[in-house]
């Protein structure tokens, strides 16, 4: 890969910006020189919000279930669109903030790159790479770019929110990726980062502890015991299961369930904990503009929309199956119907009550209305 040139005039203020945002912070995580991912908040917004991520479009696709001869489920169609250079530069570019941390842990490496945040929305955008010289687990990506580790994540977040893979800095032993997210932890207004518990859980040498423990609960107990211990466990629930299972199966989930209340497991355990994290507080100044519609049910900033209808006893549907924002030269964005989802992820405490993180940038000051289920539209006041 080429290297491109940093001013070292750039370099001494971002190392001084994560000096002091450590200091602030008062964490373990050390401090990276200068921008890692992209060399400006111009060029992260153009890949992140653009369509140029290598998975940009989509037509409706289809798949079956092996278990379920027959049936065939669909899977939305999207579409990205260019940047809006106008609201990159005003809107987003300068709520951009080098968080420069990295912390290491059994050979992996969690670097958080740059932050952005919407403090009318929640919604965010944080860069990171994942790094292991001897190759990271086998992870699989979505067609729309979302990264899943079937074995179990190696990010661990404490909001929710979804991980796409940055295509063209990714490699064997680097995986570089965008998190999208909304603040709605209730016990923490903040974003915590770690290494996940499945860095050492993938390992073989855990699960050989794991063997031990179990195959040292099979000793100690007999398989009447396993059988009491599930029946006490399932408690009302044991005709059912007697039903259900054989008798075989049942000591089976009996001595799973004394491995999982062990003393033992939870020692283990404790061990996979990693002892560092990284802390990014809820931003003071990342407010973007937004308009506000339907008597404050509906909310857009550039980057997401929050609907909440639950309270609208005449909405015609029990979940919000379309949202579409029409602008002023008369073009619309589809966010979501049956066959569309041009959104990152789609979050909210009740199927009435939904926030949409956009994939891509739109210009609040153009909206004239927003459009739900059976043509309900309101408009700008």
């Amino acid at each position: 890969m080429t290297k491109k040139r940093i001013s070292a005039g750039r370099i001494i203020r971002n190392i001084l910006a994560a000096a002091i945002i450590l200091s602030m912070l008062g964490i373990t995580a050390y401090a990276v020189a200068g921008y890692v991912i992209f060399d400006s908040p111009q060029d992260m917004l153009t890949s992140i919000f653009g369509d140029k991520t290598g998975y940009d479009h989509k037509d409706v696709t289809h798949w079956t279930d092996p278990e379920k001869p027959g049936e065939i489920y669909d899977n939305p169609a999207y579409d990205r669109v260019p940047v809006d250079e106008e609201v990159m530069q005003s809107e987003a570019a300068p709520r951009v903030t080098p968080v420069g941390q990295s912390i290491s842990w059994k050979g992996y490496t969690l670097t958080v790159d740059a932050n952005m945040y919407d403090k009318v929305t929640k919604c965010g955008v944080l860069t990171y790479t994942i790094e292991n010289p001897d190759g990271l687990p086998h992870y699989e990506i979505a067609k729309n770019g979302e990264i899943y580790f079937p074995d179990g994540e190696i990010l661990h977040v404490n909001q929710y929110g979804y991980s796409y893979v940055i295509k063209d800095q990714s490699t064997q032993n680097k995986l570089t990726a965008t998190y999208y997210y909304q603040l709605r932890n209730p016990k923490n207004s903040g974003l915590e980062l770690t290494l996940s518990e499945y860095v050492l859980k993938n390992t073989e040498a855990y699960q050989k502890k794991l063997e031990a423990i179990q195959e040292q609960l099979m000793r100690e107990h007999t398989q009447e015991e396993a059988l009491a211990f599930e029946k006490t466990y399932v408690s009302s629930d044991w005709e059912w299961f007697e039903e259900n299972f054989t008798r075989e199966e049942l000591i089976q989930k009996g001595y799973e369930g004394m491995l999982l209340m062990s003393q033992e497991l939870k020692e283990l355990d404790a061990q996979c904990v990693c002892p560092d994290k990284i802390t990014i507080p809820e931003a003071d100044l990342g407010e973007m503009s937004s308009v506000t519609l339907a008597d404050g049910k509906i909310t857009v900033s550039p980057i997401a929309i929050c609907v909440d209808v639950t309270d609208m006893q005449d909405y015609p549907n029990g979940y919000i199956a379309v949202t579409k924002i029409r602008f002023k030269d008369g073009s619309e964005y589809l966010v979501r119907d049956d066959n569309t989802a041009n959104y990152m992820f789609a979050v909210g405490k009740t199927d009435r009550d939904v926030t949409f993180m956009f994939n891509r940038m739109i210009d609040v000051n153009e909206i004239t209305s927003v459009i739900l289920d059976g043509g309900l539209e309101f408009s700008v006041n």
